[in-house]
């Protein structure tokens, strides 16, 4: 059976990081946001897989997934999240980030699904941060 943590539990090891949306255009509109895992193990843990929402202004901008990452003992681990941002949601965030001087505040919401020997732990993320908006 799969095991959930608590909210308390993964803010003591992971961190929002930041995001970054660049190159907003009609056809493509790219962006990664950045999480910091802390690993205070003496091995690596193996990540199956997290996906994750970039919200701002209670609107969701991107979104994205990744899968099979390992997080290497004894530190803290910067991971790169690629989004898929919806042009619409893109061409928003742009309009706020002018007004503000390229950065809007934003939150990271998602799950990371840690492989363990005796089944999947689910750990919630969640962190607010700043989100860049580069042209």
């Amino acid at each position: 059976a799969d095991l959930v943590a608590s909210r308390e539990l993964a803010e003591t090891f992971i961190r929002f990081a930041g995001a970054r949306i660049s190159g907003i255009g009609l056809s493509e509109t790219k962006g990664e946001a950045r999480i910091a895992i802390f690993n205070p193990f003496r091995f690596e843990v193996a990540l199956r897989g997290i996906r994750y929402e970039l919200w701002s202004g209670g609107r969701e901008v991107a979104r994205g997934s990744r899968q099979g990452l390992l997080v290497r003992p004894g530190r803290e681990n910067e991971i790169v999240l690629p989004l898929t941002v919806s042009n619409a949601a893109a061409i928003a965030a742009a309009g706020k980030a002018v007004a503000s001087g390229g950065k809007l505040s934003g939150q990271l919401t998602g799950q990371l699904v840690l492989k363990l020997g005796t089944g999947d732990v689910k750990l919630p993320l969640t962190g607010s941060g700043t989100i860049e908006v580069l042209k």
